[in-house]
């Protein structure tokens, strides 16, 4: 007896397999494209600021508006900071904040050997909900930050990530809400409670 399979059942029966295969694997569709905000810290030397963009734009999935490269009108331990720069991360899954700090820090600025280049992550959050010291505990065991060298801010906490390409952003978002410390995401770009 010859099997008849009508059209229909070959699209449900694709969708369903196509279902299956997604939910085991993992795959829940296309990655979100997530746009934290970073700073960076270098010597503050004009060419600097060349090195940094070529360095940015080498980054594999990552854009950002190398105009908006330029310093701020403040520093830190000898040196001086970039002007808040939101980048775009097409898929943080593949190219993580770690990924973007060690391209930073292997950056060939002008006084790299005396204060080489490092990436801050830069969190919204609510102000007085914290202070230095619980929010460096929080980020003492997260894997490529630098937690000593980081800082709660009037309104910014600012995440120092080493060069290492270890530090991920769901690590360090999940660190702080252990913490209880409220953050506007940088992965979901919204204000949550921990």
């Amino acid at each position: 007896m010859p099997l008849h399979i009508r059209p229909y059942q070959t699209i449900v029966a694709s969708m369903a397999v196509f279902f299956l295969l997604s939910t085991f694997a993992g795959g829940a569709g296309p990655a979100k494209t997530v746009r934290p905000t970073i700073a960076i810290h270098s010597g503050g030397a004009e060419d600097d600021l060349k090195v940094l963009r070529e360095t940015l734009k080498k980054v594999p999935d990552v854009k950002f508006k190398a105009e908006e490269v330029q310093f701020a009108d403040f520093g830190r331990d000898g040196g001086m900071f970039t002007k808040f720069l939101q980048i775009e991360m097409a898929d943080h899954t593949k190219t993580d904040i770690g990924a973007i700090a060690k391209a930073v820090a292997a950056a060939s600025t002008s006084k790299k050997d005396k204060l080489p280049p490092t990436l801050f992550l830069v969190i919204r959050y609510k102000p007085g909900s914290t202070k230095n010291e619980p929010f460096r505990a929080a980020l003492a065991k997260v894997k490529g930050v630098q937690a000593d060298k980081s800082w709660a801010g009037d309104q910014n906490l600012w995440v120092s990530v080493d060069g290492s390409g270890q530090a991920s952003l769901g690590e360090i978002t999940r660190a702080l809400h252990g913490a209880n410390i409220p953050i506007r995401n940088p992965i979901t770009d919204k204000g949550d409670e921990p």
